[in-house]
């Protein structure tokens, strides 16, 4: 999910956008934050603050993700408004695999 309260003000993005939980729902990897703001702001995770900036050129941020929590990054102006806000997708993989081959066969 992605909020943009003005998309002319910031620009914030994943890499990766998404992770597959192990068995025991938890997401192990590093998590690479590029972002870019007009005016000065605050990067944050859930609640916790980041990192500042005043850049107004392209930043980069890397967070290391061990958890089983849901995490929504955001960009926060000088207000305490948020300006982007970005949902990191936990993604739950079939536990059953397909088939290798078919069940019909001609011969």
């Amino acid at each position: 999910m992605l909020v943009i309260k003005n998309a002319s003000a910031a620009n914030l993005s994943l890499k990766p956008r998404a992770c597959s939980v192990d068995k025991h729902g938890q997401c192990n990897l590093d998590i690479v934050v590029v972002y870019q703001v007009k005016q000065p702001a605050c990067l944050f995770v859930n609640d916790t603050q980041l990192t500042c900036t005043n850049n107004t050129e392209l930043n980069q941020y890397t967070y290391s993700y061990n958890s089983d929590q849901p995490l929504v990054f955001s960009l926060v102006n000088q207000q305490s408004q948020p300006i982007v806000e970005v949902e990191f997708l936990r993604l739950q993989l079939s536990k059953f695999r397909r088939r290798q081959r078919n069940p019909w066969s001609l011969f």
